[in-house]
């Protein structure tokens, strides 16, 4: 509720949906939310990311600050489902940290993104009530 009325996660015509699974385009949108990055028109050059798609400068402004890159053959995959594993890494890049993947679930369960009562695992798809426990910690902390 805390990230609803702060304009972070917000709801549809069905409510907040906090079961629905989340999209690595949903996630970036959420990060950029929390931050106080300049809210202009970036753009991004994926083949898989049409300039008329929703998150459009939201990816672009994550690929821009690095908080994302790309999966391969200058796409993006924007509808994909995202992982624990790779939403730690979004928010880790967020912070400016320096981590490889394949250690990024553990350091962010270190640094508190990530807590144990939240019942995350780091291969888990994310619904939007598991995405809203990451990014409220990255947010408060």
């Amino acid at each position: 509720l805390a990230l609803n009325e702060a304009d972070i996660l917000l709801g549809t015509e069905n409510g907040l949906e906090l079961e629905r699974e989340v999209t690595r385009a949903e996630a970036v949108t959420l990060i950029q939310r929390t931050t106080q990055a300049e809210r202009k028109a970036y753009t991004c050059d994926f083949a898989d990311v049409a300039d008329s798609h929703w998150a459009y400068s939201y990816i672009g402004w994550a690929t821009e600050t690095k908080i994302v890159r790309g999966v391969g053959d200058n796409k993006f995959e924007p509808d994909r489902t995202v992982t624990a594993k790779e939403l730690a890494m979004m928010l880790l890049n967020a912070q400016g940290e320096n981590v490889e993947f394949d250690k990024a679930f553990e350091v962010a369960s270190q640094k508190g993104l990530v807590e144990a009562q939240d019942g995350i695992s780091e291969d888990d798809i994310l619904s939007r009530d598991a995405v809203a426990k990451m990014i409220y910690n990255y947010y408060t902390k």
